[in-house]
């Protein structure tokens, strides 16, 4: 029993990003070998696939976000950057609903996100133009690009929430354009 819930396990993990997909597969707490229908990928688009009673649950109108970085100097490195769908996520940086890893190869990027829900949104990006996994500073100044959503800019740290929010519409592609700094 232990070995299949550690392989059930492994697979999730393994199969958190598909190759070429932005969004990512989630596995819930609650699946068990013994159910194998619950253990199948969650689909992006569907909050999740079963009520509580085991019916199908209803499918929200997914949303497609397109995501444009402008300004990338030099044209080279990683891009970095972190969506949000709450308040709470986006202030601790914890749990994004979706994270990329992109390689540039120009002063532009330009990303999609399929399979959204509609609702508020925050994105924090930064040039990780030298590859070291992390945002450089010097003296707290940053020494490598950054950008928001709203082309918002910073104070004393990031924006706040309510300055990066945008929000994403039923059935609807929205565009979101940030400069990097």
């Amino acid at each position: 029993m232990q070995y299949a819930v550690n392989v059930l396990f492994l697979l999730c993990l393994n199969l958190l990003f598909l190759p070429g997909c932005l969004a990512p597969i989630q596995c819930l707490a609650g699946d068990t070998p013994e159910r194998p229908e619950k253990a199948q990928a969650r689909l992006p688009g569907i909050l999740s696939p079963w009520d509580e009673k085991g019916n199908p649950a209803k499918v929200f109108p997914a949303c497609t976000l397109i995501v444009k970085v402008t300004g990338l100097d030099p044209p080279k490195g990683i891009l970095r950057l972190a969506l949000y769908d709450s308040r709470e996520s986006y202030k601790t940086r914890s749990r994004p609903v979706r994270s990329v890893a992109v390689e540039i190869t120009g002063p532009e990027i330009t990303l999609k996100f399929d399979g959204l829900p509609p609702g508020e949104y925050a994105i924090m990006m930064y040039h990780d133009a030298n590859r070291n996994n992390r945002f450089d500073r010097f003296l707290g100044m940053p020494r490598e690009q950054f950008g928001f959503s709203n082309n918002a800019l910073p104070g004393l740290g990031p924006p706040g929430f309510d300055k990066v929010k945008f929000n994403l519409s039923a059935d609807k592609v929205s565009l979101i354009e940030i400069k990097a700094r």
